[in-house]
């Protein structure tokens, strides 16, 4: 391996693939300047794997732990095991890592709800390490944090973290690939008089089949609507339950279901409107100007749903499990038969992230800049 830096992410059913996600965003960056980077985590995922193999890195999975998870954290469940262990289960592989390679990885993101201070101070003898969180719930150890969400300040961190802590706070550090950069350069965000073009898409993993919930409340809007609505649906292979939502799309005119996409930005330019969880796509989505319906899955996207919404940025529909037809339908509607509330939501979300934030990252913490 050449230059190389560790991340610790996991993704399941209950976590969703996101946290890996946009670790791999900052590997993509760092790929053109020949680092690579080694996964740690815990459980395969298709996906990820391919991902990873295009940016010439390494997976290694982690043995389940011998220990039970803790209660200290509001997510260590997630973690199927204690913080201390996890920290050991690193441990080893970073230095059969060092030994192999001859060389110490330049530095070792952490991306997990589950780690914190503990974990960190153990792994930062081996190289700097980088926190991304959302949360702002727990005490840290790392030489760099990152919260990419929209409304979050400086201060939500200050007494988390060493004073000499480097805090990369808002969506200007927001983990975007470079596609989305480049492909917004390409075009103009118009909507249509007679054809709307829709992108659903709710994680990789929608465990709760959400996905299915929506497409029929959309489907509902298609017979009374004066436009025809066409819909892509986006999905990966961690999804439990693609079987049914195969079926839901099968029986849907003017619907098409893709899984496990290369192309994220491409689709978003060349659709009109995006029905999409609250999550980290929401600063793809800024970036290619595209207006949202927001729809909250998961607890930690509350903030950044109500945020957006107060901001402008979005149209926020809430938690789904508070989503009615009726509501669903007059938003959608309010959005397609106002042009001028259209380009609003176009041109404020796309003067909030310029989908920079991984050059701005890499030139700070490796002093490389795209």
């Amino acid at each position: 391996m050449s230059n190389w830096f560790v991340i610790r992410a996991d993704a399941n059913k209950a976590i969703g693939i996101g946290h890996v996600m946009r670790c791999l965003a900052l590997a993509e960056w760092l790929y053109s300047h020949n680092v690579r980077p080694l996964l740690l985590t815990k459980y395969p995922n298709k996906l990820i794997e391919s991902k990873v193999s295009l940016l010439e890195g390494k997976i290694i999975y982690l043995p389940e732990s011998s220990s039970l998870p803790s209660d200290i954290y509001l997510h260590s469940k997630w973690l199927n095991g204690s913080e201390s262990d996890d920290a050991k289960l690193c441990i080893d592989v970073i230095e059969n890592e060092i030994q192999r390679s001859g060389k110490s990885p330049l530095f070792i993101v952490v991306d997990h709800y589950a780690l914190a201070a503990p974990w960190e101070k153990k792994i930062s003898a081996y190289a700097p390490i980088l926190v991304v969180d959302d949360l702002s719930d727990r005490q840290h150890e790392c030489k760099w944090l990152i919260d990419q969400t929209f409304g979050k300040k400086d201060g939500d961190y200050l007494s988390l973290v060493p004073d000499n802590t480097k805090l990369m706070i808002g969506p200007q550090y927001a983990l975007i690939r470079k596609e989305f950069t480049e492909v917004a350069k390409l075009f103009k965000r118009n909507l249509p008089n007679t054809e709307i073009r829709v992108l659903l898409t709710l994680g990789g993993v929608d465990k709760n089949n959400d996905t299915s919930k929506a497409l029929l409340f959309l489907e509902s809007c298609k017979y009374i609507s004066d436009k025809k609505i066409v819909t892509t649906v986006v999905t990966s292979h961690s999804n439990p339950n693609l079987n049914d939502l195969q079926a839901t799309v099968g029986r849907l005119k003017d619907t098409l279901l893709l899984i496990d996409v290369n192309n994220m930005a491409e689709l978003m330019a060349t659709h009109d409107v995006c029905i999409g969880a609250a999550g980290s796509t929401s600063w793809e989505r800024c970036v290619m100007s595209l207006p949202t319906l927001s729809i909250v899955l998961a607890e930690n996207q509350k903030t950044i749903a109500k945020n957006l919404a107060e901001a402008e940025v979005v149209l926020d529909l809430g938690l789904m499990a508070d989503i009615t037809q009726e509501k669903f339908m007059e938003t959608f509607y309010s959005l397609l038969n106002d042009m001028n509330l259209y380009n609003s939501l176009s041109i404020k979300s796309k003067s909030l992230c310029d989908g920079l934030g991984c050059n701005r990252i890499m030139n700070e913490i490796v002093g490389q800049n795209a």
